[in-house]
């Protein structure tokens, strides 16, 4: 959100947004669930993982639309850009297509391998700690 009003320009906003996610990936942060996951997904992590993503998604966009009118467009963009990166791990649970020889599946594995590698999870409250900090230096960067 900070990304998408303090820069102007979509096209940029949305890159750097993208960025910041593995760049914050990199910092301890809070996790319901830390790797290695059990695979398959139960259906409840499914659910719960995709219902994450949407309410995240509608509360950046009413909030993007009554405090943030003029940065809406870039604010929702910019979210959705930092979002997408945790779903390569969902990604292959859904059925698409055959998984023998899928491409779309061989390049979400490879993209996973390298998002995990830089993945800093914890349960610990430290995580939660620097969330919070983040969370204060994003506000700063928009006040």
């Amino acid at each position: 959100m900070a990304v998408g009003i303090a820069v102007k320009n979509p096209i940029i906003a949305v890159h750097l947004a993208l960025i910041s996610h593995f760049v914050l990936d990199l910092i301890p942060h809070w996790q319901l669930n830390v790797k290695p996951y059990r695979l398959p997904f139960s259906i409840f992590t499914k659910i719960f993982a995709v219902s994450d993503f949407l309410v995240a998604l509608a509360l950046t966009a009413i909030i993007a639309h009554i405090v943030l009118p003029a940065h809406k467009l870039n604010v929702i963009l910019c979210s959705l850009a930092a979002m997408v990166p945790d779903f390569d791990d969902l990604v292959p649970q859904f059925r698409i297509g055959s998984k023998e020889g899928n491409w779309f599946l061989k390049i979400v594995g490879k993209f996973s391998s390298i998002h995990d590698s830089i993945q800093c999870e914890t349960r610990n409250f430290t995580g939660v700690i620097s969330q919070l900090g983040m969370l204060t230096l994003a506000l700063a960067m928009i006040l």
